[in-house]
């Protein structure tokens, strides 16, 4: 759900999606980030308890991404690694009708 973000006057205010807007309950109310009521937003006193709580989620959706590109890399090696062994099978298979024909041909000559 939501996270609910109050107002400087203590009001609720806005839902989640609207706090990356730098509104005036997020940048001028001292008490909103004493009190970690205010979510988003800058000021100079620095951020507040929730501020850092929105920033832990994106580290760990941004640690998240990371786990999943290490493991594309991961898949695209192992992808790499099953290529190369059909083309060597591939090879050998080329190699065994060369071979086929050879005998064939050599089957052919004795009769």
């Amino acid at each position: 759900g939501y996270h609910t973000i109050k107002n400087h006057d203590g009001a609720n205010g806005n839902t989640l999606p609207n706090i990356f807007a730098n509104g005036p309950s997020c940048t001028r109310s001292h008490r909103a980030y004493t009190t970690g009521d205010c979510l988003g937003g800058t000021s100079s006193r620095g951020n507040g308890p929730k501020d850092n709580r929105l920033n832990y989620n994106f580290s760990s959706i941004r640690a998240d991404i990371v786990g999943f590109k290490e493991t594309a890399d991961a898949l695209d090696q192992r992808l790499t690694a099953v290529e190369d062994q059909v083309a060597a099978l591939l090879d050998q298979e080329t190699e065994l009708r060369s071979l086929r024909a050879k005998v064939t041909d050599l089957e052919d000559r004795s009769r």
